[in-house]
This record gives structure tokens, C-alpha cells and sequence, in this order.
């Protein structure tokens, strides 16, 4: 309890060093704000169950069913794998290079919307290690 008593401490502005508390904590909660905000981004733009999806999509595509399969694909268009899969049914016709070539478009257009805002954890990382040498 010690520990504790003495952290706690740290933030009354009386002691040394209190604001720099302040800042590293706000930073550290900022860093915690994205983390849940892409978590919550990932989990509701893909709301559906992709396993599912999956063994769905793969029976349609084996009865050869590709407009069926892309009309699955786009009933879930803001999943990213949907989008992947569709881009690749949308060429199934045309042979297996053009496929991977559609398949690597689509993956270069989903993986920025992902990725959005990931960049700054790393940042606030380094700034929360810096404040804390202050």
C-alpha cells in the first residue's frame, strides 16, 4: 500500500514534478482513447461473423455461383474482407492474374482505413517516455 500511497501522491501539485504526472497521464489516456476508438472502429465496420461468411461464400463459389457470391459480398460492403472477396469475384472470370492483381488492389485500398490513426500511439509512446526523463 505504500507504493500507492506514494504514486498518489505524486499528483498533488505540493510535490516535485506533479505537473509532468498531469501530462504523462493525459497523454497516456489519449494514447488509450485511439487504441479503443480503432478497436471499436474494427469490431462495428466488421459486424459480421466472417467465418460464417466465409464457409457461405465458398459454397457458392464451388456451384460456380459468382453473381450470387458477389451479391453476398456486397450485402457486407464494409467489411474489408467482403470488399477483398468481391474485387476478386468481380475478375473470376478472367483468369488467376488478373484475380491476385484485383485481390492486391483492393487490399492496398482496405489497409489505409485500418490503419487510420495507428501511427500516433507509437508517437504518444515516445512522448509519454520522453516526459517521463523530465
Amino acid at each position: 500500500m505504500d507504493f500507492l500511497s506514494t504514486f498518489l501522491r505524486a499528483f498533488n501539485f505540493s510535490e516535485p514534478g506533479a505537473l509532468y504526472m498531469w501530462i504523462i497521464l493525459a497523454v497516456g489516456l489519449l494514447g488509450f482513447a485511439i487504441a479503443v476508438e480503432r478497436l471499436v472502429y474494427i469490431l462495428t465496420r466488421n459486424n459480421f461473423r466472417p467465418d460464417l461468411f466465409v464457409k457461405e461464400l465458398i459454397g457458392l463459389i464451388i456451384d460456380e455461383k459468382y453473381e450470387e457470391a458477389q451479391k453476398l459480398c456486397k450485402q457486407a460492403k464494409k467489411s474489408a474482407l467482403a470488399n477483398v472477396l468481391n474485387s476478386a469475384l468481380s475478375q473470376a472470370q478472367q483468369g488467376t492474374e488478373k484475380i491476385q492483381n484485383a485481390i492486391e488492389e483492393e487490399i492496398l485500398a482496405q489497409v489505409p482505413h485500418l490503419e487510420n490513426h495507428l501511427g500516433y500511439i507509437s508517437t504518444i509512446a515516445n512522448i509519454s517516455t520522453l516526459l517521463g526523463l523530465m
